[in-house]
C-alpha cells in the first residue's frame, strides 16, 4: 500500500510506502468486473493509533481497514450481504446439492468497527465489544464446524459413487465382446428351444386324445 502523502519515522526520515494488505471478496458467478470495481472504488482505508492515556502519544501502534463510506449496493451479489447463501451439488442429480447459509463477518457485523484503545474508558469498552465478537466467531465456527461434517459425508459418498463407476468401467472395457455375443446367442437359442419343447409337450394329451377317437 502506498500513502497518499510521506509520513514521518522516528529516525527523521520519510517514506510513502505502508505494507501489504490482502483482501478476500466472494463475489457470485453473474457479478460483473464493472460492478465489483465500481465498489471497491468506494472503500476507504482508516488506521487508529493507541495512545497512552496520560501523555496521549502512541504507546503501542494497531492498524486496521475499516470500511466507512459506502454507496449503494451490488445487487445479488454477496459481497455486502448479511446472510450469504451457497448451494454446493453434491450429486449427478438435479435436486441433490447441500445448502449452506451463513453470516457475512466483518468489523461491522462483530460490532467492532469503531473498536479503539485511545483512552482508558474506550479500552474498558473494547474488552466487551471483543468479548461479543468472540462469542458470535465461535457461533459462527460451530456452524461451519457441522457444515464441515456433512461435506465430508458428501464427498465420501461421491468417491464411493466413483469408486463403483470406474470399476464397472474397467469390467467393461475388459470384456470379450466376440465371446460375450456369442454366449449370449447360445443362451437365447436355449431359450427358444426350451421354449418349444414346452410347448410341445402340453400338446401331447390333445394329441392322443384326438387318436382314440
Amino acid at each position: 500500500m502506498i500513502a497518499d502523502s510521506p509520513y514521518k519515522l522516528n529516525d527523521g526520515s520519510y517514506h510513502t510506502h505502508i505494507g501489504s494488505m490482502t483482501m478476500l471478496i466472494r463475489v457470485s458467478p453473474d457479478d460483473t468486473i464493472e460492478k465489483i470495481k465500481d465498489k471497491l472504488s468506494k472503500i476507504r482505508g482508516l488506521d487508529i493509533d493507541a495512545g497512552n492515556q496520560s501523555t496521549n502519544t502512541p504507546s503501542h501502534t494497531y492498524y486496521y481497514a475499516t470500511v466507512y463510506e459506502q454507496d449503494g449496493v451490488i445487487i445479488d451479489s454477496p459481497v455486502y450481504q448479511s446472510i450469504i447463501e451457497l448451494n454446493i451439488q453434491n450429486g449427478a442429480n438435479e435436486n441433490q446439492a447441500i445448502k449452506l447459509i451463513y453470516k457475512s463477518l466483518n468489523l461491522h457485523s462483530l460490532g467492532i468497527s469503531s473498536t479503539n484503545s485511545l483512552t482508558k474508558e474506550a479500552s474498558e469498552s473494547a474488552i466487551s465489544q471483543i468479548a461479543n465478537a468472540l462469542s458470535i466467531v465461535s457461533e459462527q465456527r460451530s456452524i461451519f464446524g457441522a457444515y464441515q461434517n456433512r461435506l465430508e459425508h458428501a464427498r465420501y459418498n461421491v468417491d464411493n459413487m466413483s469408486e463403483n463407476t470406474q470399476s464397472a468401467e474397467s469390467k467393461i472395457r475388459d470384456t470379450d465382446m466376440v465371446k460375450e455375443i456369442v454366449e449370449y446367442s447360445k443362451q437365447q437359442i436355449l431359450q427358444q428351444t426350451l421354449h418349444s419343447l414346452f410347448s410341445q409337450a402340453n400338446q401331447m394329451p390333445e394329441r392322443v386324445l384326438a387318436l382314440l377317437k
